[in-house]
């Protein structure tokens, strides 16, 4: 669904990243599709980066990859997760509790 995404948007300026993983995420959901990774980008991929201390290879990673209490969440969710908390785990606080992510 992603790169069907990608692929239908390419010519649409400045719409990026997030915006064709949430595009993706809610037609597969209305069809009963969910992520089978975490894909990471903006505030996911900074959350991933801090919580893990290690380097983002490719633009998704295996939930097995994560640490092991978020394992227990879906794709999606570990998605939303390592967003909404970035500024968390490298002790910034630049994001509180429950705000926005990207």
């Amino acid at each position: 669904m992603l790169q069907r995404v990608q692929s239908a948007t390419r010519p649409v300026h400045q719409f990026g990243p997030l915006a064709v993983y949430d595009t993706a995420l809610r037609i597969g959901a209305k069809r009963d599709m969910w992520p089978e990774v975490v894909y990471l980008h903006a505030g996911t991929m900074k959350g991933y980066k801090e919580l893990m201390k290690t380097r983002v290879k490719q633009g998704w990673v295996p939930l097995d990859d994560l640490a092991e209490e978020v394992r227990v969440l879906e794709p999606h969710h570990a998605e939303n997760f390592l967003c909404i908390f970035e500024g968390l785990f490298n002790n910034s606080g630049s994001r509180g509790v429950g705000k926005p992510c990207c």
